[in-house]
């Protein structure tokens, strides 16, 4: 999304809309299809900037015929007033992007996939750009901690930036859940994306982590650092995705 590696002190926080989906036994390749049919009406919402970017997500981990979605897209937005004028886009500001073909394939949206659920969640911190391989963690903090591990969180950010650095990951962020809030889900996520697999399984140690936090704060305890922001929290759920498509 960003070509150079930085923290985000001056960074406002973003919105992310996800939309979750269930694709139809055997329509893979005709959904995937479809959200390359109707990238391009994401490309001309962000060069009228009406958002700010979108992505194509599938789920690589848990996957299988029973979980119960295999895909999720992600419209990132600056404020709620543009997400309230991208939920009601003009049906001719659609056509005048598509061709005949497209429209036929747009038509059958509903025969690929179905829209299992939506979400809404604002981004707090980030270090970028991101890789395609993306591991998201669910977190839930201890009643009345939030703002503590919001305050933790802000202080790794410096941290991440110099993994990113180093090549260990690609990006990293995190974020709240607003609607809907659940905290069986979890009601904070942390985000730490990867160039390749095999780094995003080489990442499953702290090594990686606490060579950059050494270089980053040397007069700091590491492991004292890590327990406090361990005892903030619970994790609730871990997903690996993989990036399909996207307007960066």
């Amino acid at each position: 999304m960003v070509v150079s590696i930085q923290a985000q002190d001056a960074f406002e926080p973003i919105y992310l809309l996800r939309e979750y989906m269930k694709v139809e036994p055997g329509k893979e390749a005709d959904y995937i299809k479809l959200e390359q049919t109707w990238k391009k009406v994401h490309l001309q919402r962000k060069a009228d900037g009406g958002i700010i970017d979108w992505g194509l997500y599938r789920r690589v981990f848990p996957s299988g015929t029973n979980v119960e979605y295999d895909y999720m897209t992600v419209t990132i937005f600056k404020n709620g007033q543009k997400y309230e004028q991208a939920s009601s886009i003009p049906w001719d500001y659609i056509v005048k992007l598509m061709d005949q073909q497209d429209m036929m394939v747009m038509e059958n949206t509903d025969k690929y996939r179905k829209l299992v659920s939506r979400s809404i969640d604002i981004l707090l911190e980030r270090v970028q750009p991101n890789g395609p391989n993306i591991q998201i963690t669910d977190v839930q903090p201890n009643p009345g901690q939030g703002g503590e591990l919001v305050k933790m969180e802000k202080m790794m950010n410096p941290v991440f930036v110099e993994a990113s650095r180093s090549g260990a990951i690609a990006g990293w962020g995190f974020g709240r859940y607003m609607f809907p809030v659940n905290e069986e889900q979890g009601s904070y996520y942390r985000i730490i994306s990867t160039n390749t697999v095999n780094d995003m399984f080489e990442i499953s140690t702290n090594s990686y982590l606490e060579k950059a936090f050494k270089k980053v704060y040397p007069s700091k305890n590491f492991d004292a650092t890590m327990k406090s922001i361990s005892s903030l929290i619970t994790i609730k759920n871990t997903e690996l995705w993989k990036e399909m498509d996207s307007t960066y």
